[in-house]
């Protein structure tokens, strides 16, 4: 007996202690952000104190964003080209390539199917000569290392050549758009004599380039500022903080930078950090999304042959983009796929086998930023729903992904709801965040014309997402004559009421 009072003392003593540290203080909840510690009045959920503690929120949308879905990165060209000239002794006519260009990583594999020739047929062959071009005017008078790592002729018979001359590493220069040229001699090729016998065979060269002239910054700058919007900057991301925006949420679209394999170039996720930095340099919260990948254009879509084709390349993306942010504190929130929709793009009607794989989309997600360990073991992360929807028949599809993590997981909609409706539409995803951390991650209100009245709007639409404990983030697209807050050319705020009323000032 005396043994068992003294077990029983003993774990009501840890349990005291336990009440009292463990960064539990007076039901409050200590969560550590980036090299601080804010401590939450709440005991009952961490993910609901951050929940809380993420306010006003605020999109940059139109920016990082912005994408070109007629390329990609697998297609995207660095400017320059290759071009083969065929000769003859003597000389008899001018016989050329099609200029062919180099990929975003300065590859090519060149081609040229020689269905016909100028010169002469009887003319004795003499050589295939390869040049480089290009027409940048930054790119001039500057060398560059041009590595032929194959290179080929195959008569028209099927008989294989090794072209050795123009094999291994070339220094060259750039002047007047073209570099020297580098020179393969025809003679001494057994059944290659005259042009007949080049005609009808397939010139194939692998090149590789080194040290040449490209300029990413200004790349990204074009496409970043192709629907209208600055880039953005610094100041930009002070004013929003000195307003009293709590969160920015950064959509990121990624397939115009990445390779074939789904390789990101550096570059570009420089460009990511760097906005990233600004946020998070402000002590704001941080929300980093996949966005135009997917959705109505995307590349990546919520249906089994695309999770089949797809789900390799998608892992890599993502795995780079959990390295890269590793490091930074817990005012980064990763966030998954942005409104992704089947093949057929349905936004109603789904069918519950796509709904199943958009789950399987999050599960990937989620398992693949854990993999990367470090901060991310223990990061918050936020997966959508079926392309964002707040609808009952996405809701009742919708499964939370598994996770090694405790209570690190958000859930967002996009709720675009309609002004006279709100208690309706509220009232539907009631249940829905009762049982899961939800984030609005987009709504908005378009400008109404003379009377506006959206301020009115966005305060009864904050009452109920106080009400159920859901922050609520404006998608802010830049445009101020559509639905944006803030003008990121003046870096000022035309609507003061309605963004007063999105801070609840």
């Amino acid at each position: 007996m005396r043994k068992a009072i003294s077990i029983l003392i003993a774990i009501i003593t840890a349990m005291s202690l336990m009440a009292c540290g463990s960064g539990i203080v007076n039901d409050e909840v200590e969560v550590n952000k980036g090299n601080t510690s804010t401590v939450y009045a709440s005991s009952e959920s961490k993910a609901k104190a951050l929940l809380e503690d993420m306010g006003r929120g605020i999109n940059m949308g139109n920016a990082l964003d912005v994408c070109d879905w007629n390329s990609s990165g697998a297609t995207k060209t660095i400017g320059y080209q290759v071009a083969a000239v065929y000769s003859t002794t003597p000389w008899s006519a001018w016989d050329a390539s099609s200029y062919q260009y180099f990929s975003i990583d300065g590859t090519i594999h060149f081609t040229w199917q020689i269905d016909s020739l100028n010169s002469d047929s009887g003319k004795k062959c003499n050589t295939f000569a390869i040049q480089i071009v290009s027409h940048d005017e930054n790119a001039q008078n500057k060398s560059l290392t041009c590595n032929i790592t194959s290179a080929t002729f195959t008569s028209k018979g099927g008989q294989k050549y090794t072209l050795t001359d123009i094999l291994g590493s070339h220094e060259l220069t750039m002047q007047n758009d073209v570099t020297e040229y580098i020179r393969q001699s025809m003679s001494g090729f057994d059944g290659i004599s005259t042009t007949a016998d080049v005609i009808g065979g397939t010139l194939e060269l692998d090149i590789e380039l080194e040290d040449y002239y490209y300029d990413s910054a200004t790349e990204i700058a074009k496409l970043e500022t192709s629907w209208g919007n600055p880039q953005l900057s610094e100041e930009m991301i002070r004013a929003i903080s000195e307003k009293g925006f709590k969160t920015v949420r950064l959509p990121v679209t990624y397939f115009n930078y990445m390779s074939s394999d789904g390789t990101i170039e550096d570059a570009y996720l420089d460009r990511v950090e760097q906005v990233v930095d600004w946020i998070l340099k402000y002590d704001m919260y941080c929300l980093i999304s996949i966005q135009h990948d997917t959705g109505n254009d995307g590349w990546i879509k919520a249906s089994a042959d695309n999770y089949a084709q797809n789900h390799e390349i998608v892992e890599y993306m993502i795995k780079q983009i959990a390295e890269r942010f590793n490091s930074k504190g817990d005012h980064l929130i990763l966030e998954g796929f942005n409104e992704m929709v089947n093949d057929n793009n349905d936004w109603g009607n789904i069918p519950i086998s796509d709904l199943a794989i958009m789950n399987k989309w999050n599960q990937l997600f989620v398992d693949t930023v854990r993999a990367t360990g470090g901060n991310n073991a223990n990061r918050y992360l936020l997966v959508n729903t079926y392309a964002a929807l707040p609808s009952t028949e996405v809701i009742n599809g919708f499964s939370l992904p598994n996770d090694t993590a405790d209570d690190k997981l958000l859930v967002g909609i996009h709720c675009y709801f309609k002004s006279d409706k709100l208690a309706e539409q509220f009232a539907a995803i009631k249940s829905f965040s009762d049982k899961y951390n939800v984030v609005i991650g987009e709504w908005a209100f378009w400008v109404t014309g003379e009377e506006d009245n959206r301020a009115a709007y966005a305060t009864e639409y904050l009452q109920y997402a106080d009400e159920y404990g859901i922050p609520a983030i404006w998608w802010d697209n830049g445009k101020t004559a559509e639905m944006a807050l803030f003008d990121r050319n003046s870096l000022t705020w035309p609507y003061e009421e309605l963004t007063q009323a999105i801070l609840g000032e």
